[in-house]
């Protein structure tokens, strides 16, 4: 399963630990298309603000 991410600070943040992603253009929006499970952890400290 796939998320979509618009926001270009957290998607930048996830490559900055390594995942991998695929990116495309839409309505003026770039989006970044990350694998569910592997942003879990990530997404989890993006929450708390604790993703540097």
């Amino acid at each position: 399963m796939k998320i979509k991410i618009i926001n270009p600070k957290q998607a930048m943040l996830y490559m900055k630990h390594g995942l991998k992603c695929e990116c495309y253009y839409d309505n003026d929006k770039i989006i970044y298309e990350f694998d569910k499970k592997a942003t879990k952890q990530l997404f989890d400290k993006w929450c708390k603000r604790e993703l540097v």
